[in-house]
């Protein structure tokens, strides 16, 4: 998918009791994804570009798969259960999260990342979801201590300015593709096909991943623990809520498409309710005209469910999706 580019003007409104969301309109921050290439693209949904004029910027970071963020000027702050999360003096990972968790950006702020997708952090970590979800942690934790340096003298040039956005992208990848280490066929094989049974429907049935596997109930369910962060149920209600949020804040969403989405609901209670879980959102706020940095992080490129998507918009292969 082509990068995304957004560019607006901050306006705060803060609740009682935690850090409010910046509603925007044009002007000084701007978000992009960008395109990864070649054997990556089956690690990495996109690379990531933020920059920000504003002294804060704050929302809420949606329940997504790890993210890998290099600020070279700035910081952030995660607030997890009403609590700051200590966040690493170095460039870190954003693990798999249970919830959606408000955030507040210092500036001015330069940053780049990558979105991962559930093989890529295996690929490049070989470290449990299960274990390591809801936290962050610092690359020299978690990966080979020269993969790491490679990324802490990007994100070192990235600060001091002998490195520009789109080439700090591009050597990342080139890092990270480095980085990569092979995961046993039968575990890959599993990765591949559960991702293939949470997109192939906003409701998936456990008998159809069963038939697909191949495995045992006890081996479905340590895989799917050690690669997606639980059981298979649990996972799959955390992917529709976040699909369900990326269409519902598409424009002009046919009607029988919105309908279908609330038919994967019991009632309107339990959408709005995963929906606040999941991406901190509600479908009145996901379809109004108040965009915000947090929504900007739903678009269709940075999780890597464009087919997917197609096939909801009855698209038939057509690229439509490409201009949003």
């Amino acid at each position: 998918p082509r990068g995304s580019h957004h560019s607006r003007r901050a306006a705060t409104d803060t609740g009682a009791g935690r850090p409010g969301i910046t509603i925007v309109s044009e002007a000084p921050y701007e978000f992009r994804f960008l395109p990864v290439e070649g054997e990556l693209t089956d690690y990495v949904n996109a690379c990531i570009t933020f920059r920000s004029s504003m002294d804060e910027l704050s929302d809420v970071m949606p329940s997504f798969s790890p993210q890998l963020l290099l600020f070279g000027k700035g910081s952030v702050t995660i607030h997890f259960d009403g609590s700051d999360m200590v966040v690493p003096d170095e460039a870190f990972f954003v693990t798999q999260l249970d919830n959606a968790l408000p955030f507040t950006i210092h500036g001015p702020a330069l940053s780049v990342g990558a979105s991962l997708n559930v093989l890529g952090w295996a690929a490049l970590t070989r470290l449990p979801v299960g274990e390591m979800r809801n936290r962050t942690v610092g690359v020299s934790q978690v990966l080979g201590a020269q993969i790491a340096s490679r990324i802490e003298g990007l994100r070192e040039r990235l600060g001091n300015g002998t490195c520009e956005h789109e080439a700090a992208c591009q050597e990342l990848s080139t890092i990270l593709r480095d980085g990569l280490m092979p995961l046993p066929d039968n575990e890959r094989r599993f990765i591949t096909e559960m991702r293939a049974w949470l997109g192939s429907s906003f409701s998936p049935q456990i008998a159809d991943l069963r038939k697909r596997v191949n495995m045992s109930e006890r081996q479905i369910q340590r895989l799917s623990k050690r690669y997606f962060g639980g059981a298979p149920s649990s996972i799959a209600k955390r992917y529709r809520a976040v699909r369900a949020a990326t269409v519902l804040a598409l424009p002009d969403l046919p009607d029988e498409v919105e309908a279908e989405i609330f038919d994967a609901y019991y009632d309107q209670a339990h959408l709005i309710r995963d929906l606040r879980r999941y991406t901190g959102r509600t479908p009145r706020r996901l379809q109004g005209d108040t965009p915000s940095f947090g929504a900007d992080t739903l678009g269709l490129q940075g999780y890597g469910d464009a087919a997917f998507l197609d096939e909801v918009m009855r698209l038939d292969g057509k690229n439509e999706l490409d201009d949003i």
